[in-house]
């Protein structure tokens, strides 16, 4: 299993799909796995950026090193501080392990 990146942005600078609906969708594009994405089985990283959001070119030069990146979006427009959008991303991240628990897990934790 390879390495996933997913990389928190506010959606008018490059975040697209919200991050649920990313890992939704990562989920139900999974080569025939009953379980999360199969990056979830290899290595996941949730990155948050600086408040005021990336510089021009962060976000393609993490692409550049890491083919399975994802720019996605906390919400809906609204700019969150670095330490809420980090709490926000675990908590989402939390609720779809609980909704899909990692394989070999059950859920509860």
């Amino acid at each position: 299993a390879g390495q996933k990146v997913y990389i928190c942005a506010e959606p008018r600078r490059g975040g697209g799909r919200l991050f649920l609906s990313a890992l939704i969708e990562d989920h139900q594009h999974a080569p025939s796995s009953p379980s999360p994405p199969s990056a979830i089985h290899g290595s996941v990283a949730i990155v948050i950026g600086p408040e005021g959001g990336w510089a021009e070119g962060e976000i393609d030069a993490v692409t550049a090193l890491v083919p399975e990146v994802s720019a996605v979006a906390l919400g809906d427009g609204g700019v969150l501080r670095a330490e809420t959008a980090a709490l926000s991303a675990l908590a989402l991240w939390a609720g779809f392990s609980a909704w899909h628990p990692l394989e070999g897990e059950g859920k509860e934790h």
